[in-house]
Order: structure tokens, then sequence, then C-alpha cells
């Protein structure tokens, strides 16, 4: 489907929206070397200051990283009812809080591939709630 995505977008902007399994680098290689944006769910606390693959010292970590910043707004969202299925619990609807806070960083590739690959210029945005109910996760 990236592959495909500049030739669909004419015009009009396109963002291809990916759950935890595109947080790969081969997939951010691609969508950087097609010019076609993405919007990944990360599934990996990677590393934010490495500027090589073999940096192994003092190194910061990006779920910690992106809280440290200033919380750049607050908005409030709907979260909707939910009801029980056997691997969830139920949940009423309530409004939340959440924060928004965001951080440019290098993405090195990993060391499983070729130490000729570049450093992805990567964004990363996060989203929190500040004060969930007491029996509910963030």
């Amino acid at each position: 489907m990236l592959k495909h995505s500049p030739q669909v977008r004419g015009d009009t902007p396109l963002v291809t929206v990916c759950d935890r399994e595109a947080d790969i680098y081969e997939f951010f290689q691609l969508s950087a070397t097609l010019g076609a944006p993405v919007l990944v769910r990360a599934n990996h606390d990677r590393t934010s200051n490495k500027r090589s693959m073999y940096t192994e010292k003092e190194v910061v970590k990006l779920w910690s990283h992106l809280e440290r910043q200033p919380c750049a707004g607050q908005f409030a969202i709907e979260v909707p009812v939910r009801r029980a299925t056997k691997p969830t619990s139920p949940r009423a609807s309530r409004v939340a809080t959440v924060e928004v806070r965001f951080v440019a960083f290098p993405l090195t590739p990993p060391k499983r591939l070729s130490s000729t690959l570049p450093n992805l210029a990567m964004s990363a945005i996060y989203v929190r709630e500040t004060a969930p109910p007491a029996d509910e996760p963030p």
C-alpha cells in the first residue's frame, strides 16, 4: 500500500496510519525514500540520542525523553463506551484530558542491517491522559 500512495494522493495530502507492527526501520526508510508520510504507533522504546548504531554510553530512551518535553497543549477527548468481551472489561464513556508532547530524534539503523544505512530524521508525538479515573489505566 505504501508504495502506491504517491500515485494515489495526487494533490491531496495522504498520511498512512499504521499500528505497532509497522514500527521497523525498513518501513520508515521506505517512507522517506518514497516521500510518503506515515504515522506509526510506537512499539519500541528506542534510544533517542544515538548518532550511530554503535553508541552505547549515556543513551536516553525515547519515551522518558518525550515525558520530559514541555507540554504543547491539552485536549479533551471523548472515550467511548466499551462493552465487555472475552479479553476486555466494560468501560463507561467519559471525557479524558490528554497532554501532547513531541520531539525530533535520529533513528539509527539496527545492528542487524548494513552499517551503510543512514540515520533517519524522525519525529515522535506523545499523547497521555493526565488524570485517569482511579480504576482505569491512562
